[in-house]
Order: C-alpha cells, then sequence, then structure tokens
C-alpha cells in the first residue's frame, strides 16, 4: 500500500476520532469551548488572555502568532501531542502489507492542531519542530510577564483635604499621590530570552459621588497651601460641588478615582501592545453649604 493511501486512512480515522471525541466533551460554560476529559495537554481548556488569541466574551483576534513557529499563521490554534492517534496510526502499517509502504521517522510524533478548542487536522512534527513548539515566543513570554504586574492602588488627595467638608460651589482640587504614578513592569525569561511587560498610568476617572464624572490625563496638581489660592480651581483635576451631600446615605458622597493603565511588552528585538489594567481606590466626602473656607 502506497504512502497516500495510508495519509487517507490516517486522515479519515482523525476525523472519526475527533467526532467521537467531541461528542463524549462536556460544554465549559466560562469559555464556551470542549473540555475533553482525555486532554493531557489541556487544549480543551478555556483560552487565556494571549497575543492572537481569543478571550471569551470579546471578538477572536484575526492576528498572526508570529514567526515560522508551526501554526504560526492561525488565530486561536495550537499544537497539542496526539498519542492516541499516533499508536493507532503507528500500528497500522504493521498490519498492511510489507510491500512498498511508508514507515514514518520514529523521532516524530504526531500532533494535532487544535482551533477554538476543535483538532481541524494532524501532523508528523520532527525533533526540532517539536523543541520549537516547546519554546515560548517572546509574545508568550510578555504575556507571562503581563499576568504578574502589580499595580498601585490610586491614594487620593484632595483639597479641603479629604477630612474636611468640601463646600458647595467652591472648586475642589483632585489628585492622586505622585508615588503611584509610575510605571510598572515584571520580567518572565527562559534560558536565552527573556520579555518585559510594563504598565503606565495614562489617566485618571473621578466618579465624585454627585453623579459627575471626570476624566483627568494625568496624576492632577497637589495644592500648595501657602501658594495656590484656597478657593481657587485646579488648574488640570477638580470639580465643583452644586448640592451638598446631606441626603446621600451618611450624609457623603463616594468618590472613585480609577487609574487606566496602558501596557505593552517588549523582549526577543520584538514588542506589541497588551490589553489595559486599571487600579481604582475610594474615599467619601462631606460637603456643606457652610461658607467658611478650609485649606489642608
Amino acid at each position: 500500500m502506497n504512502r497516500r493511501l495510508i495519509m487517507l486512512l490516517v486522515a479519515v480515522a482523525a476525523s472519526l476520532f475527533a467526532v467521537a471525541r467531541a461528542a463524549s466533551a462536556e460544554p465549559d460554560p466560562g469559555g464556551g469551548v470542549v473540555v475533553a476529559p482525555s486532554d493531557p495537554a489541556g487544549v480543551y481548556d478555556p483560552p487565556r488572555v494571549d497575543v492572537g488569541v481569543h478571550t471569551p466574551g470579546r471578538p477572536a483576534s484575526t492576528g498572526s502568532r508570529g514567526g515560522g513557529r508551526p501554526g504560526g499563521s492561525v488565530s486561536n490554534c495550537v499544537y497539542s501531542p496526539a498519542p492516541d492517534m499516533e499508536a493507532w496510526s503507528r500500528a497500522l502499517p504493521s498490519r498492511l502489507p510489507a510491500g512498498g509502504q511508508d514507515r514514518v521517522d520514529p523521532a516524530a510524533h504526531l500532533y494535532a492542531l487544535v482551533c477554538d478548542g476543535k483538532p481541524v487536522s494532524y501532523v508528523w512534527l520532527g525533533a526540532g519542530q517539536q523543541a520549537a513548539l516547546a519554546a515560548p515566543s517572546p509574545a508568550e513570554l510578555g504575556q507571562r510577564a503581563y499576568r504578574q504586574l502589580v499595580l498601585g492602588l490610586p491614594v487620593i488627595r484632595t483639597s479641603p483635604a479629604v477630612a474636611v467638608p468640601q463646600l458647595v460651589r467652591v472648586p475642589t482640587w483632585l489628585w492622586v499621590d505622585p508615588d503611584v504614578w509610575t510605571p510598572r513592569s515584571k520580567t518572565a525569561a527562559v534560558p536565552g530570552l527573556s520579555a518585559t511587560a510594563t504598565a503606565r498610568p495614562v489617566r485618571v476617572t473621578w466618579s465624585t459621588g454627585d453623579g459627575a464624572t471626570v476624566v483627568c490625563r494625568g496624576p492632577g496638581t497637589a495644592f500648595r497651601a501657602g501658594v495656590d489660592w484656597a478657593s481657587g480651581g485646579s488648574p488640570d483635576c477638580g470639580h465643583t460641588y452644586l448640592r451638598a451631600s446631606a441626603g446621600q446615605p451618611g450624609g457623603v458622597f463616594v468618590v472613585t478615582a480609577t487609574v487606566e493603565w496602558s501596557v505593552s511588552w517588549a523582549g526577543g528585538g520584538q514588542a506589541g501592545a497588551l490589553p489595559p489594567l486599571t487600579s481604582a481606590a475610594t474615599v467619601t466626602l462631606r460637603v456643606t453649604e457652610s461658607q467658611a473656607l478650609n485649606d489642608e
């Protein structure tokens, strides 16, 4: 039997195997993909946040995962060992007439190309190709570093100070502590390769508690006692309350500052963007009708 016929039989068996595997699997409600009980490589698990990999609830990416690695040009696809199919296909030639049959390289192993949780094809990969699959790309290392990032929580400052009642129709200065407004980085590495993910604060969105939202393109300007005019407005980040907080629960407005961080990665001569992150903190402010002015 010639090689073409053998491969045809393998392909047919692979299709039957895939159908049987999918039929016996249970749906995963979190990611909408299939979980196979006999899936040692975990390729049917919900896809993780990754460069070029679909995140449950978001549109699938059409970008390339790059490079000459097997599967590099296919979005949301991975290669996974297929030991059951490999054993079956290796045994098949031994049951056929010996004349003219092609035998598979003993060093090669059968892998399934799995896209969106389903095997779509099978391919024999040699030792070098298997090593390429095992070695992470710079983008994958960047993702590992991304998952290790620890962001700073905003420390909210105001003038009048948080402990002092704010005044109706008198501007309140808003800012976050400058120590928080610094890039945060983490590096992931394997022998011979590393990648660093860096998060940079870009803006603060303030929910002032009275229904207003203030977006500031930086941390805000700190009020300087004795220098700045107490009843003057901040040059870049502030809010003026038009009503008192007496009617609110506890008699206060809950103020939330949410910092948005842009994230990028770089390593192995490559670079790219990663999904933005946020960190947030809250304080309560009491706003009164008093006409007295208070500084920090």
